[in-house]
């Protein structure tokens, strides 16, 4: 039995199911190649949103660690939507972000 897609990264005859050493590493090499570009082009996307948030001078970096977690991607589709008003951007901060409401808000401010 071969593992499903195993041709299209390594060769077959390596990609038997099997359970000896070889063939476990081998099937994990097939598996996280296709995983590991996945993880370099999500982090370029990361790096052009942080870099189009600055061209707004809009530093949230500073403030939130993540900005694709909960709170920054809420943010930034608010400011998507037409939102610009602050405060009403700082209350969508999940109560886990240690920055307070009034320093996300002065982040924010871009006028």
């Amino acid at each position: 039995m071969i593992a499903s897609g195993c041709s299209n990264y390594t060769h077959t005859a390596y990609c038997r199911v099997p359970s000896d050493r070889k063939t476990k590493y081998v099937f994990f090499v097939v598996i996280s190649a296709p995983r590991d570009s996945l993880i370099k082009s999500a982090s370029t996307h990361v790096q052009r949103m942080q870099k189009a948030l600055i061209q707004m001078n809009l530093h949230l970096h500073k403030v939130i660690s993540d900005i694709t977690g909960n709170t920054g991607m809420a943010i930034i589709r608010a400011i998507v939507a037409g939102e610009r008003d602050p405060h009403s951007l700082a209350a969508l901060k999940d109560p886990r972000i240690k920055s307070s409401n009034t320093e996300i808000a002065l982040i924010l401010d871009w006028r």
